[in-house]
Parts: structure tokens; C-alpha cells; sequence
């Protein structure tokens, strides 16, 4: 029965974040059940790790057996610097690549970086960028970014400059821009930010692509400060 299939995709592993096991029942009901041409399921989950006022949260998730969605790039920019930053990037890149129909396909040198724009008194940030080829839409994998920042401990408020064990942007979506109050794509500040665009060159040596160009934007940026502390290999 369904039930059974629902039962046996939460019993058999362990799910770091709600987004995916959403889509892991999803793809046991298709897998046993070929009838099933359509699944809206909706996943609470209680006592989130998240400082507010509600009584649960939930990921509400649509999927057709006929979806073909093409898959697309997307940059993120990777930040830490409360805590052993190094290990709090590592994980969150672990993380991405368990998020439902994505993977991680490259990811930056790790560069230690002065904070910006948040006055004195802060520790330097390690900073990295990370391509994924995902097939969530922007707006569902933003919901996955802030589920693994908030697994991490980053507690997000209005105006927050303070520091964080974790701080993933979504810097760039192939073929999408956005401007609203939850995602702003292309990231609006991304060209100001040599924390952003040096580890961006590691991806894409020019700092451009065919469809992105901050070429010009890491001339004229101050890379002042920024070092390069450890290479990731790629596997």
C-alpha cells in the first residue's frame, strides 16, 4: 500500500533536511506504484531549529511522473566565520549535495577573508564558491539553503551583520533573474565583493561564462586581504 511505501522511505534512512525526504517519498510511490501519475504531499515537521513563533514547519511539494525538468547550474557563495569555519564549510558542502535532485560539481579553493561591511570587531571569514547542477526550481532551492544554515546554527534576522557558523548566498541561477522580497537573482551586491568573485575564478578562470560576465567587476574590485588557505580537490 501506499502507506507501507510511505513508512519504508522514513524508516530506511535518515534525512538530514525535510526538503528531501519530501522528494524521497515521492520517488518510492512512483517506483512501486506506475498508476500514480501525480503527488502533492506536504511534510510538517515540529520543533524546527529556528527562533520564532509557530507550531511546526513544512515543505509542500508537486511532482507529475511526466516532469522532465531540465537540469541547471547554479553559484553559491559558501561563508563562515564563528566556530571551526573550515569543518562548518565542508559540511555545509557535504549537505548540498544530499539535497534532493542536486549535486555539487565544483567546488572553490578555501580563501580566508577580511570581514566586510560590518565594522571592527569581527573575526576574518573563510569563504568559498560552489557550483551545483540542480533540478529544483530558485525559489525551492533557496528553501534548501536556509535549511542547511539553519542545521548549522545560523539563526537569520533583519539587518544581521553579526557573526555566523554558516551564510550561503545563491549568487547565480542559469537562465533565471528574480528581484523580490524573498530571492534576488543575480545577487545584487555579488560584483562589489572580491570575498565572492576571487574563489568565483577558480570555477570560471575568466570570472565570466556564457551567460555572466564580472570580468570587469574583479578588475576594479580590492582583492586586498584575501589568501588562499586550502585547495579542495575535486572528485
Amino acid at each position: 500500500s501506499v502507506t507501507k511505501a510511505v513508512t519504508r522511505a522514513f524508516t530506511e534512512r535518515s534525512y538530514d533536511l525535510i526538503e528531501r525526504a519530501a522528494q524521497c517519498v515521492c520517488d518510492e510511490i512512483f517506483e512501486q506504484f506506475s498508476a500514480v501519475k501525480e503527488i502533492e504531499i506536504t511534510l510538517k515537521k515540529p520543533s524546527a531549529p529556528v527562533k520564532a513563533d509557530f507550531d511546526y514547519m513544512a515543505v509542500k511539494l508537486h511532482r507529475t511522473r511526466q516532469e522532465q525538468p531540465a537540469a541547471k547550474t547554479a553559484i553559491l557563495s559558501l561563508g563562515s566565520n564563528l566556530g571551526n569555519r573550515e569543518e562548518n564549510l565542508k559540511n555545509a558542502i557535504k549537505a548540498l549535495d544530499l539535497l534532493p535532485d542536486t549535486s555539487v560539481v565544483q567546488v572553490s579553493s578555501f580563501y580566508r577573508t577580511p570581514p566586510f561591511g560590518v565594522g571592527k570587531g569581527h573575526n576574518e571569514y573563510i569563504n568559498c564558491c560552489v557550483k551545483i547542477c540542480t533540478y529544483l526550481s530558485p525559489k525551492a532551492l533557496l528553501g534548501g539553503l536556509l535549511g542547511i544554515e539553519a542545521a548549522s546554527g545560523r539563526i537569520r534576522q533583519e539587518n544581521d551583520v553579526l557573526p555566523r557558523t554558516l551564510d550561503i548566498d545563491l549568487l547565480l541561477y542559469e537562465g533565471f533573474s528574480c528581484n523580490d522580497s524573498e530571492l534576488c537573482v543575480p545577487h545584487p551586491r555579488m560584483s562589489e565583493r572580491a570575498f565572492v568573485l576571487v574563489p568565483l575564478c577558480d570555477l570560471y578562470p575568466e570570472c565570466k561564462s556564457t551567460w555572466f560576465d564580472l570580468s570587469l567587476s574583479l578588475a576594479t574590485c580590492d582583492k586586498s586581504g584575501i589568501v588562499r588557505i586550502e585547495q579542495i580537490p575535486n572528485e
